[in-house]
């Protein structure tokens, strides 16, 4: 069913509501968006307003029952699947509109409303088939499945914010009172002071989730080149968030395509104490472990080369070999112990 509506009706609900009216989208606001800022400059002009409700793709909501009055018509627990861009931004920027923009706007700003009955409709393939203007990560399709909104809530219960689509943080922090399926938790429950003093916040994105949990079952080829398909392939999706594997990848020769994996692994998620442990088993590897800059850095130290060789400079012939371990320690991190030994050969112990 098609209606036009508008556009101050759907700034005055989220306005009231907040992200409550955005409970079945499966993605938070895009704060830098091109399309977004279309949708902003096109409003803050009197011709742009006019031509809104052509130029716009609409909104789609999805509701339990709908009634007519003499106000109009009353819409019974609204959500928006698709449109939380245009209604977000429509609301930022009315704020900063002139007093006679703000006029037309009120006046004159209208919005293609798609109305549909949540017992008539499968809520997720609608999700699917409308949402293209913003490019849509894989990810966000799968934000509001059952185990995910669960896995949030575990993992708040830990102290950890669990971000199960994208900006879920920055939407949350900016209305906390409004975030669903996190009624009693505010921001403060997620941070927590450095030993320096800082105000850190603990959040784990599931993306990342995924590749330390892979990772720390030791299907680490999968867990660096197949990142794009976690939730695309089921078979990803569901050893992580549906299903517990018994054994180790050492037991399946590190192969994901093992039968025996799934026809070993038990019917239930990872624990969120198995999970956190991975995740922060990598951040302390990643902190611990020298970046590549680092790591050159440390090696032309070793070998007693920093500021004695610049680049371009054509060495004597006694000191080329030490020039191709620099060369080498620049070039690649792989071939520092090459270049360790090429200087081990050159200038024997004493």
């Amino acid at each position: 069913m098609r209606m036009p509506r508008t556009a101050p009706d759907l700034v005055d609900a989220y306005t009231r509501f907040g992200y409550r009216i955005f409970e079945p989208n499966v993605r938070c606001e895009i704060k830098k968006s091109p399309v977004n800022k279309e949708i902003s400059e096109q409003i803050k002009t009197l011709k742009g307003i006019k031509d809104f409700k052509h130029l716009n793709n609409g909104v789609t909501i999805v509701c339990e029952n709908r009634s007519k009055n003499s106000k109009g018509l009353r819409i019974t627990k609204p959500g928006v699947v698709n449109g939380l861009q245009t209604v977000s931004t429509l609301a930022s920027t009315y704020a900063s509109l002139t007093s006679d923009v703000k006029e037309a706007f009120e006046e004159n700003c209208q919005v293609l409303v798609r109305l549909y009955f949540k017992n008539k409709i499968l809520v997720p393939v609608l999700v699917k088939a409308t949402n293209n203007q913003n490019p849509m990560e894989a990810r966000n399709l799968r934000s509001n499945d059952d185990e995910q909104v669960v896995f949030e809530k575990l993992f708040a219960d830990k102290g950890w914010f669990y971000e199960r689509k994208q900006f879920a943080w920055e939407a949350f922090a900016q209305d906390e009172v409004s975030w669903p399926t996190l009624r009693n938790k505010r921001k403060q429950n997620f941070q927590v002071r450095s030993s320096h003093g800082r105000l850190a916040t603990r959040l784990i994105d599931n993306q990342d989730l995924m590749q330390t949990w892979l990772s720390f079952c030791r299907f680490v080829n999968e867990a660096v080149q197949r990142r794009r398909d976690f939730f695309i392939v089921d078979r990803f999706y569901d050893r992580v968030f549906k299903a517990r594997l018994l054994r180790h990848g050492y037991d399946y020769d590190f192969q994901w395509s093992n039968p025996k994996i799934d026809d070993e692994a038990v019917p239930e998620a990872p624990s969120v104490p198995a999970l956190l442990l991975s995740h922060l088993t990598y951040t302390l590897a990643n902190d611990l472990i020298p970046t590549n800059k680092e790591h050159r850095q440390q090696c032309l130290l070793r070998l007693n080369l920093i500021g004695k060789i610049t680049r371009g400079a054509r060495p004597s012939a006694e000191r080329r070999p030490t020039v191709a371990c620099w060369a080498y320690t620049l070039s690649s991190p792989n071939a520092l112990h090459r270049a360790m030994r090429l200087r081990a050969i050159q200038e024997p112990r004493r």
